[in-house]
């Protein structure tokens, strides 16, 4: 009874520490998770209703690893370059914001993945407005660990409870 008590505080403690996105009025026009096999591009278009400032925001996902060249270039579908923007490697997530008008755009995200096989995972998001933050989501893995983790605390101090008592 104690143990699912210390359980359930534990996974009601992750729900709180999730990353969240934030964003006063955001209107995400475009959000895609996707991935390269070998090297080269992708390309998404999307409609802008209303005109203003617009977010892009682009992320290597790392898996299976990082890419060794990612960058993205958002244009008037059909016409000339609005913003473009390149990562490093290791230097994830890169974005810029630009003013749009009414309209049909273009979303192209280019890359290199590195490792073997030569396939990797990036995220993409445009949205209205100069704040918008992306949240990078846990991996399988990370969530076994920590859940794992707040397993182990709760039976050790279940365990030194019983030897003292």
């Amino acid at each position: 009874m104690k143990l699912m008590r210390i359980l359930q505080y534990g996974v009601i403690a992750v729900v709180l520490a999730l990353p969240m996105a934030k964003s006063a009025d955001a209107t995400v026009v475009l959000a895609k998770s996707d991935n390269l096999v070998g090297v080269g591009a992708k390309v998404y278009d999307f409609t802008i209703a209303s005109g203003g400032e617009y977010t892009a925001s682009l992320i290597d996902l790392a898996f299976p690893e990082p890419f060794s060249f990612l960058g993205m270039v958002v244009s008037h579908t059909g016409g000339a370059s609005v913003d473009s923007v390149k990562i490093p490697p290791s230097s994830s997530p890169a974005g810029f914001s630009f003013d749009a008008s009414p309209g049909d755009y273009t979303l192209q995200v280019i890359g290199n993945p590195s490792g073997n096989p030569l396939v990797g995972t990036f995220s993409v998001q445009v949205a209205s407005g100069a704040a918008v933050t992306v949240a990078q989501v846990p991996e399988p893995t990370t969530w076994l660990v920590l859940v794992a983790g707040i397993g182990v605390v709760g039976a050790m101090r279940l365990r030194n409870r019983k030897q003292r008592g």
